[in-house]
């Protein structure tokens, strides 16, 4: 009985110990490749059974940002993957996606929405804004709020995607028209992603997804 302890302890002590190394393992990895420190928040998400482990850290440059961390294997050989530079890149995605936008919508507010998911190894943390869209494996996903309501919504969107795809960009999102100045006013950058449970309001929302070719996959309209 008390052997049976013994050894049950020794295997979780094991298996913590375990942990811990892929842990600083994902934290080293990080620091060499962004050249920032890192600190260790959590795992994430459910990982029994999974052929990978991931956490959750922050950047000691971005408080309160929480970065998605991977550590997988392949053909006897660790893979690192994250999405950090999803926070470098996200004023610069804003203002480019904005910039488009403002062409169909005229004045508006455009987010870019962190993924909650890890980009492939070999995203760069150089990589370039431009090249990050034309990326369809990014899933770059926006929400773009035009101040006005009109009444050729279908055929500005039309327009929006064509601008979209004269770049070579590949996107995803919600085009949300507010029912009132109010629901407006009230999208933040802190909020667009939780409005719907704050208070706001839409007249209408397209929904759409861009395929490799930038042509639509799919849209709807709520």
């Amino acid at each position: 009985m008390a052997m049976g302890l013994l050894l049950m302890l020794a295997g979780m002590r094991g298996e913590r110990m375990e942990q811990d190394y892929e842990i600083n393992q994902m934290l080293s990895y990080m620091e060499k490749k962004y050249k920032e420190e890192f600190t260790y928040i959590e795992r994430y998400a459910g990982q029994l059974g999974k052929p990978y482990s991931m956490i959750c850290a922050e950047s000691k440059k971005r408080k309160g940002k929480q970065v998605l961390v991977r550590i997988r294997c392949q053909q006897d050989r660790k893979l690192f993957e994250d999405n950090y530079v999803a926070y470098l890149l996200q004023e610069e995605l804003q203002n480019i996606v904005r910039a488009l936008a403002s062409q169909v919508y005229g004045e508006c507010k455009v987010f870019y929405k962190i993924p909650e998911f890890v980009f492939l190894e070999d995203f760069e943390a150089d990589v370039k804004a431009e090249e990050f869209l034309q990326e369809t494996c990014a899933m770059a996903q926006f929400y773009v709020y035009p101040k006005e309501i009109t009444d050729d919504k279908q055929q500005r969107l039309i327009r929006f995607q064509q601008l979209i795809q004269e770049k070579g960009y590949k996107l995803r999102g919600t085009v949300s028209y507010a029912k009132t100045k109010k629901d407006y006013e009230m999208v933040t950058e802190e909020n667009f992603v939780s409005s719907d449970y704050k208070g706001y309001e839409a007249e209408s929302e397209a929904v759409f997804s861009m395929d490799e070719t930038g042509d639509f996959r799919y849209v709807r309209w709520m």
